[in-house]
């Protein structure tokens, strides 16, 4: 990846990585993909050839495991993926009655959502050019104040970006939606 000052480099992508148990039809069985919108972003800038590295808690149980299988196999470049003790964070997407999906989370205590300083301490390296977060990783405390530093130290150096991907039902207490907010404020130009 080049950066606007036409520095080559490696992207990085700060956030989640979770589970999507999505059902397959009205009433019927669930399929398990790995999913969450920075893991996502991560394997799409790698199959497009970016040199890619995610930085991302991975809990060490079943589905933590297929969740780092899946952008390993994708090249992206896991070596500051923490290995997690914490569970795997689950999105379920279900068909309801009116046939509209429903979303439930399942994130308390789950692995996304304790970043602590000393695990972001190396996260930027003079290799980065570039570094991407979103959805959840800037709402959920304790991570999201962790999030916010390692953002705020990668824009003396890279080229930040952020992508709010909202989701209301985890979204919709004031507090979580007041750090959403500031988070996003907290641009390059601002």
């Amino acid at each position: 990846m080049t950066s606007p000052a036409g520095k080559t480099g490696v992207a990085e992508v700060a956030g989640k990585a979770l589970v999507d148990l999505v059902q397959l039809c009205a009433g019927g069985l669930f399929d398990a993909a790995p999913g969450g919108s920075p893991a996502n972003v991560a394997v799409g800038l790698a199959r497009l050839g970016v040199p890619t590295r995610m930085i991302a808690r991975l809990g060490d149980d079943v589905l933590g495991r297929r969740l780092r299988d899946h952008p390993a196999k994708n090249r992206v470049d896991l070596s500051r993926a923490v290995a997690a003790s914490e569970p795997s964070t689950l999105a379920i997407v279900a068909v309801g009655s009116d046939g509209r999906p429903e979303y439930e989370f399942r994130m308390d205590g789950t692995a996304d959502w304790q970043w602590r300083d000393d695990e972001l301490a190396s996260a930027i390296d003079p290799s980065v050019v570039a570094v991407h977060s979103g959805s959840l990783a800037l709402t959920q405390l304790p991570s999201a104040d962790a999030i916010v530093r390692l953002l705020q130290r990668a824009r003396a150096t890279s080229t930040v970006s952020y992508d709010p991907n909202c989701r209301p039902p985890v979204m919709a207490h004031p507090p979580t939606r007041s750090r959403a907010s500031k988070s996003c404020s907290r641009s390059p130009t601002s």
